[in-house]
């Protein structure tokens, strides 16, 4: 997944960095790994947060949604109109942090497992 959305033009990895790390993890801080692509329904170019990061100990700091906040001045400054995320309906913590971050249900994406 990392390998497809870095090699797309546009695709990137915002990472909050701690100089000595945070509490003993010397991993980033936090990550948000971004691809764009078009709106299958308008064409319309939007950039997806693929995936969402933010060490343990940093969340409920908001450190998430300044990761949104960033991205979204990501999404605008290479054109795109939009910026979205496909969530998983059991995952409450991050349908909370998108929901509070301004995000709201536009498409529906329906599934059968065969």
């Amino acid at each position: 997944m990392y390998a497809m959305a870095l090699a797309m033009p546009g695709g990137a990895v915002l990472v909050v960095d701690w100089p000595h790390g945070v509490a003993g993890d010397r991993g980033p801080a936090a990550y948000a790994l971004l691809m764009p692509q078009p709106n299958a329904f308008t064409g319309e170019r939007e950039l997806v947060v693929l995936d969402i990061y933010v060490n343990p100990h940093l969340r409920g700091h908001r450190v998430a949604r300044l990761l949104l906040d960033r991205a979204a001045g990501y999404a605008r400054s290479i054109g795109c109109g939009m910026l979205v995320a496909q969530v998983a309906l059991h995952n409450r913590s991050s349908l909370r942090l998108f929901e509070g971050a301004g995000f709201a249900g536009e498409r529906v994406v329906l599934g059968r497992r065969l």
